[in-house]
């Protein structure tokens, strides 16, 4: 997710593939790891973590193919506000 950005990316078995652009609606979850209650060592969203990264790949994502709807998801500990101001 973080390579969203592109114009392609390398999926979870490792081959490169083109990202689709033209969606009527994305439902995403970036990582939540750096959000997790269960880590001592959290990280914002503007910090270099994984949470970070995939965030900022998928925002540049919508912001290149404007998508009509998008619904994310995370964990209650995400900071959401952050994450709506951002928009």
């Amino acid at each position: 997710i973080r390579e969203l950005k592109e114009k392609q990316a390398y999926t979870a078995y490792g081959a490169l593939v083109d990202v689709p652009g033209n969606v009527d609606i994305l439902v995403a979850g970036t990582s939540c790891v750096d959000y997790s209650n269960l880590n001592n060592e959290q990280k914002g969203l503007n910090e270099q973590g994984e949470s970070g990264q995939t965030f900022r790949g998928m925002k540049a994502w919508i912001i290149r193919c404007k998508p009509p709807v998008v619904i994310l998801e995370n964990v209650c500990g995400a900071p959401w506000q952050q994450i709506v101001d951002d928009f």
